[in-house]
């Protein structure tokens, strides 16, 4: 009996040591490889800008999947194209030409040299609209 009782106190004494060391926790995910992002967009008649904006000043190397696309086709798509030194002040951007009447979009994927992926977006840009005798339509303001 005291071998059993010795048994099952060795027992325990070992499982309350794998525990404290953090053995049998759960595991948590590892700091983040890289900032959030945000997205500026400019329309006008001849071209938009798209800029990618990541939240930091310390300049980063990112590669970056997009496809721009005209009117629903598609105007350039590239896979794993890397960014050097991207930052807040110097962002990812894309200029594209348009004409009137044509909508401009980006789909976009920016990831972390490491692997990790960081920002996800499509943005569409639509002309802007007219009723008869040539008055845009805009947002009305409140």
């Amino acid at each position: 009996m005291k071998d059993t009782i010795s048994a099952f106190a060795c027992l325990i004494a070992i499982t309350a040591a794998i525990c404290a060391a953090g053995c049998l926790a759960p595991t948590t995910p590892g700091p983040r490889e890289g900032p959030d992002f945000h997205q500026v967009t400019e329309g006008y008649d001849d071209r938009v800008i798209f800029s990618v904006i990541p939240y930091s000043d310390d300049p980063d190397t990112y590669l970056v999947d997009y496809t721009l696309q005209k009117d629903g086709n598609t105007y350039e798509s590239r896979s794993s194209v890397i960014f050097e030194n991207i930052s807040a002040s110097a962002p990812i951007v894309f200029s594209v030409p348009r004409q009137p009447g044509e909508s401009v979009s980006l789909e976009i994927a920016v990831t972390s040299t490491g692997g990790e992926l960081l920002h996800t977006s499509t943005t569409r840009i639509n002309p802007v609209q007219t009723i008869q005798g040539g008055v845009p339509l805009r947002p009305v303001s409140g």
